[in-house]
């Protein structure tokens, strides 16, 4: 239980990491190109950070 508590914390921290993300680039991306760039960065951090935290995990 203990692993599936640490990998639930990950994925929220990433998961935060990710939506300030989007939220700073909707704001300050002057046309869709720079949104879809700084989304399309935000997206694949977060899928590393959620795919560490399942390699990590005890089998």
């Amino acid at each position: 239980m203990e692993a599936a508590a640490r990998i639930a914390q990950i994925i929220s921290a990433a998961a935060k990491t990710r939506d300030a993300a989007i939220t700073a680039a909707s704001t300050s991306a002057s046309d869709y190109a720079a949104f879809d760039a700084a989304y399309a960065r935000a997206m694949k951090t977060y899928r590393r950070a959620v795919d560490r935290a399942y390699a990590r995990r005890p089998a």
